[in-house]
């Protein structure tokens, strides 16, 4: 699926595997990280804490609101118990730490921010 992200006035489409009822409970656990960027959303806005356990890699995770507009972002690494954003959100992505992914990463941290991608 195609989603559109925006970041002030800028946007980016990109290619995202929608999350349906079963595939929520469980996102990144045992994939590999040169998995599909994964879109969680919901009807109402929530405070959405996720966790990384059986997670073997580090991942972005970035909370939406309902327009699609970066509310925040957060490096996650692996095996982290609780994350939890400062506001409600509508939806989020976990994107993977990989090279496959610069474009989208640099767009949503800035040109500045690196990353190891090991």
């Amino acid at each position: 699926m195609i989603f559109r992200l925006f970041k002030g006035k800028k946007f980016l489409e990109i290619s995202v595997f929608r999350q349906n009822l079963f595939t929520q409970f469980i996102g990144l656990m045992f994939s590999r990280r040169k998995t599909a960027i994964r879109l969680f959303s919901y009807k109402s806005d929530k405070i959405m804490k996720i966790h990384s356990w059986f997670v073997f890699y580090s991942f972005l995770i970035v909370w939406l609101d309902s327009k699609n507009h970066v509310i925040e972002w957060r490096v996650v690494k692996p095996f982290t118990s609780c994350v939890i954003p400062s506001k409600e959100c509508r939806a989020f992505l976990e994107i993977p730490l990989d090279e496959k992914y610069n474009n989208e990463l640099s767009f949503i941290v800035g040109k500045r921010q690196t990353f190891k991608y090991s």
